[in-house]
């Protein structure tokens, strides 16, 4: 009995060094982390949503939408009107950034973030505002 605890002792011992050192060597490779150059900001108007694409709709008419999801014509003006908002949003402006960008419509627009920190200029009234396009 003392032999085969000593055994079982024995190969315990061994599995937890080999296991040690499997599992205890770390990559020492540093990871490189990519932080691109500070491009620099370009000053933007935000532009209008375009009238196009059957754009504004009477809001009477989209509460008709929703009245009776059974009816197809319903379901079908909800999804136009989901579309022509996406067009609207997505179509190109005359904006050019400095590195060739066309800028899109909802791009000139503020992002929740920068509504959050306006500087002061801009809470007295300046339509203009100041940040980079990431694409």
């Amino acid at each position: 009995m003392k032999k085969h605890a000593s055994k079982t002792l024995l190969l315990c011992t061994g599995v937890l060094i080999i296991a040690t050192g499997i599992f205890g060597c770390k990559n020492e490779k540093k990871e490189t982390v990519y932080e691109p150059k500070p491009e620099p900001q370009q000053k933007l108007v935000p532009q209008p949503f375009p009238t196009t694409y059957g754009f504004p709709v009477a809001e009477a008419t989209l509460i008709s939408y929703t009245q009776d999801y059974n009816n197809p014509k319903n379901t079908e003006g909800i999804y136009t009107h989901a579309w022509q908002i996406w067009a609207g949003l997505t179509q190109k402006t005359d904006i050019k950034m400095a590195n060739g960008h066309e800028v899109r419509v909802f791009e000139s627009w503020r992002t929740p973030q920068q509504i959050k920190t306006r500087s002061k200029k801009d809470l007295a009234g300046s339509n203009t505002i100041s940040y980079l396009i990431l694409l």
